[in-house]
C-alpha cells in the first residue's frame, strides 16, 4: 500500500513514463511525446525539474490479492493475473459464474474462489486497460478485445477535465486517457462543410445528366416527393443519358402559345426540364439533415417558396460554367427565344454570376443559404430557428471565403448575398407569369376535357358513355328514348310522376313513362335521331317536334320584333379599351389626392377598425364637401412631429388631435382602403375575403402612392400632401421608409404606369386564406391591368418588364415595416388601454 496520495502520484507519474516511451510507435504516444520532446533542455529549466524519485513495488496484487510482481496494463498485478487478463482479452471466450457473481469479492473472504468469469470481472474493475497491451493485427481482432477499448473509449469521452484540479493531477489524467484529440478549427469545420456541399453537387449533377427519366404522369404532387425516400443515388444505377448532347437545335422563335397546346409529350430520352430541374432541386433539399427535423407541414411551406429560386440558381451556374450567357440544359437545349418577358425572367440570374466571377466554393455556400430561408411565411418557430442557425453558418462560412481569397471581400461578400434578393424577385416574376398567362389555360383545358368526358347520366344517374342526343347519358338510356319515340306509347305514371327524381331518391323507380319524361327534361333532342319515313310518322316524334318548332317560330318572333330596335354598337379595339382603364384610373387617382388635401380629418377613435370601414359608404366623395384644408402646405414654423403609434404608451393618453394637421400613417392608410372599394370586383368579394385582401395589400399600396406623389414634386424622400417630410434622415427606420422611392426614380415611371402598377398590387391572388373564387377574380383583373401595362411598356418603352420588379420591392417593404411594428411598437401599443390605439393601424401591421 502507498503512505499517502504523494507516493500514490509519484509511482503512477514514473509508470506514465515508462509508458510513454514504450509505446512511441503509435499516432496517439507520437502526439503526447511531441510535447515533451519539443522542450527546452537548458541548464535553467534542468535546475527547475524536481529531482528523481525512486518509486516503490507494488506489493499486493489488486485482482487476487496475492504478491504484486508489478504494474501490469495499469494496474498492480501478479504475474498469474496478468497472463489470465491478457489470455482472455485476445480470445472469443465467455464464461458464466455458477454462484452469486463475488468469488473475487476479498471484502468478503480471505482467499478467492477459482471462478475465471469472476476473476476476469475483477482486472476489468481494477481498471485493467487493454489499450496497453501490445496485439497484433489477429489479435486486435477478437471480440473481447475489441468490447474493451470500445468501453475504454466511450468512457474516456465522457471524461471532462476539472479546472480546479492541480497540474500534476491533469497529467495523471492524461496518462489514463493516452489519448489527445485533435483540436478541429474553425476552418476545419468550413472545409468539411464545403467539401460535403461539393460531393452534393457533384451527385446533383450525375442525377441530371444520367438517363433517369420517369413520366410526368404518373410523378405525385411536392408533398408526395416529400415522403418518398431520396432519388439521387438512382443516377448510379440508371448511368449517363446515351447521345447526349444531342445535336445543337435553335430555340423557339416565339412563345408557347398554351392554349393550342395539349400538354408536354413524354418521351424516354428527352427530359421536360422544368418539371426535372424542380424534381432535382426537392431531392436537393432532402440531403439536409435539418430539413428532416421539421414536420411535414413546415417542409412543405419551405420549398413551395425556395424551390423555384435554388433551380434558378443552378441552371444560372451551370449555363455560366457552359460559357453562355443564356441558359443551357445537359442535353443541348437551350429555352427560350432571345425576346420577351420571358426570356428576361428565364436568364436575370446569369449576368450577376458572371459579373462577380463566382467560384464553386460561393456557389454551393450560396445555395444553401437560399434553402435555409427563415423569413418564409407560415413557418412555426421552431422551423424558423432551425433554419435561421443553419443560414447564419453558411453565411459565416462564405464571409470567411471571400475576405480569405478575394481582394475585395466585403464586396464580393455583398454582392452575393445580393443574389438572394434578385432570385427572390425572379422566382416571383415567374409566378405571376404563370399565374396569368399559363394556368388560365390550365384550368380551362382541364374544364374541357371534363366537359368532352362525361362521367354521369342525366336520366337515371349511372355511367355515362357519352353524349347521345346532345345529352350525357348511359347507352341503355339512349336506347330507350329511341325505342320510346318512335313508337305511339302513351304509358301513364302509377305513382306521383316522380320516379326518376334524382333529388328525391339515390336510384329511381322503374317506370317507362317517368324514364321518357325526365330524357325529354333534360333535353334529349329527338332532332338528332336518324330516323326514316315510317319511323317519322310515329305519334311520339311528331309530337315531341312539332313542340320544338312551336318553341323556334316563337324566338324567331321575339327576335324579329326587337331588331327594329337594335342599335349597332361601335366595336372597340384593344387600345381603346386599354385607354378607357387607363382614364379610369387617372380620374381616380386625382380624386384621391383631393381627398387627401380635404379638410376631412376624422379622430381615429371614431374609425373603429378595417371591418368598420369596409361596411361603412365610401368616404372619397367627402372632399367636394369639405373643400381643401385651409392654410396648407404648412410652414417651417408648423411642422411637429406628429405621433407615431407608440405616443399613447409614453403619454399615458391617446395622440393629440388637430383638426388642422393629419396623422398621414393613419389617414393614407385609409385612403387606400377607399381607393380598393371603387373597383367593381372589390364588392363581389364576401365579407371575409375583403378583410383579408384589405390587410395584406394596403400598406403596399399606400408605399406606393406615397413614393410617386414624392417623386412627382421632385423629392428623393417621403413628402406629404401637407408639405411635412416624414420620417427625417436621421430616424432609424427612414432607409426602410424610402426604398421604394429609389426603383421609381431608377425606371422614371411615368402616370399611366404608376395607376396600372398600383391596380396591379391591389389585384394579388396570392394573397394567403383567400377563397378559390376571390383567387380566380383577383387573377381575372389583375391579368387585365397586366395586359394594359404591357401593351404600354411595349409601345412606349425599351425596359418595360423590369417595372414588374417593383411590385417584389413593394411586398418586402410592406414586410420590414410590418416587422418593425412587430418588435419595437406593438409591444407598446399592448401595455396601453384599447381606446388608446389606432385600431386602422394595428389592423393593417397584424398580418
Amino acid at each position: 500500500k502507498y503512505n499517502g496520495l504523494s507516493e500514490w502520484f509519484k509511482d503512477h507519474k514514473h509508470r506514465f513514463c515508462r509508458i510513454r516511451s514504450s509505446r512511441s510507435s503509435s499516432p496517439s504516444s507520437k502526439h503526447l511525446l511531441s510535447v515533451t520532446q519539443n522542450e527546452p533542455r537548458s541548464a535553467s529549466n534542468r535546475s527547475e525539474s524536481p529531482a528523481p524519485v525512486r518509486h516503490l513495488r507494488p506489493t499486493e496484487c489488486s485482482i487476487c490479492g496475492k504478491t504484486a510482481n508489478g504494474y501490469h496494463y495499469d494496474v498492480p498485478s501478479c504475474n498469474g493475473c496478468k497472463t489470465f487478463f491478457r489470455r482472455l482479452c485476445i480470445s472469443e471466450k465467455h464464461f458464466a459464474c455458477n454462484a452469486n457473481g463475488d468469488c473475487f469479492d476479498l471484502t468478503k473472504r480471505a482467499t478467492p474462489n477459482k471462478c475465471r468469469a469472476c476473476r476476469y470481472e475483477k482486472c476489468i474493475s481494477a481498471g485493467m486497460n487493454p489499450m496497453a497491451m501490445q496485439v497484433d493485427e489477429k489479435e486486435a481482432t477478437a471480440g473481447n478485445f475489441k468490447k474493451l477499448t470500445k468501453r475504454v473509449n466511450r468512457s474516456a469521452s465522457r471524461d471532462s477535465e476539472d479546472e480546479n484540479e492541480d497540474h500534476e493531477l491533469q497529467i495523471e489524467k492524461m496518462a489514463k486517457k493516452q489519448v489527445i484529440k485533435n483540436i478541429a478549427t474553425i476552418e476545419n469545420k468550413m472545409q468539411r462543410m464545403v467539401e460535403t456541399l461539393s460531393y452534393l453537387e457533384s451527385k446533383v449533377k450525375n442525377f441530371r445528366m444520367s438517363s433517369y427519366n420517369p413520366d410526368w404522369k404518373k410523378l405525385p404532387g411536392l408533398e408526395g416527393f416529400l415522403i418518398m425516400a431520396n432519388q439521387i443515388s438512382l443516377a448510379d444505377k440508371s448511368g449517363p443519358m446515351p447521345g447526349w448532347p444531342m445535336k445543337a437545335q435553335s430555340p423557339p422563335s416565339k412563345p408557347p402559345n398554351f392554349a393550342m397546346q395539349k400538354g408536354p409529350q413524354y418521351s424516354p430520352d428527352k427530359k421536360q426540364w422544368l418539371l426535372y430541374d424542380l424534381m432535382v432541386t426537392i431531392e436537393y433539399a432532402k440531403t439536409f439533415m435539418f430539413f428532416h427535423r421539421l414536420d411535414i407541414k413546415d417542409r412543405l411551406i419551405l420549398m413551395r417558396y425556395v424551390t423555384l429560386a435554388l433551380m434558378n440558381l443552378h441552371i444560372s451556374y451551370f449555363s455560366m460554367l457552359r460559357k453562355f450567357d443564356t441558359v443551357i440544359h445537359p442535353d443541348g437545349s437551350q429555352p427560350p427565344m432571345k425576346l420577351g418577358m420571358v426570356y428576361t425572367e428565364v436568364v436575370m440570374s446569369i449576368s450577376p454570376l458572371i459579373r462577380c466571377e463566382i467560384q464553386e466554393t460561393e456557389f454551393v455556400l450560396l445555395k444553401a443559404i437560399c434553402l435555409c430561408n427563415p423569413a418564409v411565411p407560415d413557418l412555426s418557430p421552431h422551423a424558423q430557428e432551425i433554419l435561421a442557425k443553419e443560414r447564419e453558418q453558411y453565411a459565416e462560412a462564405l464571409f470567411d471565403h471571400c475576405l480569405r481569397n478575394r481582394k475585395d471581400g466585403l464586396g464580393q461578400f455583398a454582392e452575393l448575398i445580393g443574389m438572394v434578393d434578385l432570385l427572390e424577385r425572379q422566382q416571383r416574376m415567374q409566378k405571376d407569369l404563370h399565374l396569368l398567362h399559363v394556368a388560365p389555360f390550365i384550368l380551362t383545358s382541364k374544364a374541357t376535357r371534363s366537359a368532352q368526358r362525361p362521367t354521369k347520366c342525366l336520366i337515371c344517374g349511372g355511367v355515362a358513355a357519352g353524349f347521345h342526343y346532345d345529352v350525357p347519358s348511359c347507352n341503355g338510356c339512349k336506347a330507350y328514348f329511341r325505342r320510346y319515340i318512335i313508337s305511339d306509347r302513351n304509358l301513364k305514371c302509377k305513382n306521383k310522376e316522380d320516379c326518376f327524381d334524382l333529388t328525391i331518391r339515390e336510384k329511381p323507380i322503374k317506370c317507362r313513362p317517368c324514364r321518357y319524361k325526365k330524357c325529354l327534361d333534360v333535353g334529349m333532342n329527338p332532332l338528332a335521331l336518324e330516323v326514316d319515313d315510317k319511323q317519322a310518322d310515329a305519334g311520339n316524334f311528331k309530337k315531341v317536334t312539332k313542340r320544338i318548332k312551336d318553341q323556334e317560330e316563337n324566338e324567331e318572333k321575339e327576335e324579329t320584333g326587337q331588331s327594329k330596335q337594335l342599335v349597332i354598337q361601335k366595336i372597340e379595339s384593344i387600345h381603346e379599351k386599354i385607354q378607357k382603364i387607363t382614364d379610369m384610373l387617372t380620374y381616380l387617382e386625382s380624386k384621391l389626392e383631393q381627398f387627401q388635401l380635404s379638410a376631412y380629418n376624422p379622430n381615429w377613435v371614431d374609425i373603429q377598425g378595417i371591418e368598420f370601414l369596409l361596411r361603412s359608404s365610401n368616404r372619397i366623395s367627402l372632399a367636394d364637401r369639405y373643400g381643401p384644408m385651409p392654410g396648407w402646405p404648412l410652414s417651417n414654423d408648423d411642422y411637429t412631429s406628429l405621433p407615431p403609434a407608440v405616443i399613447p404608451v409614453v403619454r399615458k393618453g391617446p395622440p393629440p388631435y388637430s383638426p388642422d394637421k393629419k396623422h398621414w400613417l393613419y389617414f393614407n392608410l385609409i385612403t387606400n382602403i377607399e381607393y380598393a372599394k371603387t373597383f367593381m370586383f372589390f364588392h363581389k368579394l364576401n365579407s371575409r375575403d375583403q378583410f383579408i385582401l384589405t390587410k395584406y395589400v394596403t400598406l403596399a399600396c399606400l408605399n406606393l402612392h406615397v413614393s410617386y406623389a414624392s417623386v412627382a414634386k421632385k423629392f428623393d424622400c417621403r413628402i406629404q400632401p401637407d408639405g411635412l417630410k416624414q420620417p427625417v434622415r436621421d430616424e432609424e427606420h427612414y432607409s426602410n421608409s424610402v426604398m421604394s422611392i429609389i426603383p421609381l426614380i431608377r425606371y422614371e415611371v411615368q402616370a399611366t404606369e404608376y395607376v396600372l402598377l398600383k391596380a396591379i398590387c391591389l389585384c394579388n391572388p396570392a394573397v394567403p386564406d383567400l377563397s378559390e373564387h376571390a383567387v380566380v377574380l383577383l387573377a381575372k383583373e389583375r391579368q387585365v391591368f397586366a395586359e394594359a401595362l404591357f401593351d404600354h411598356c411595349l409601345r412606349n418603352r425599351t425596359n418595360g418588364p423590369n417595372l414588374i420588379g417593383i411590385i417584389d420591392v413593394l411586398e418586402r417593404q410592406q414586410r420590414m415595416q410590418k416587422d418593425l411594428h412587430l418588435l419595437h411598437i406593438a409591444p407598446l401599443v399592448a401595455k396601453a388601454p384599447k381606446e388608446f390605439k389606432i385600431q386602422v393601424i394595428e389592423d393593417i401591421m397584424d398580418s
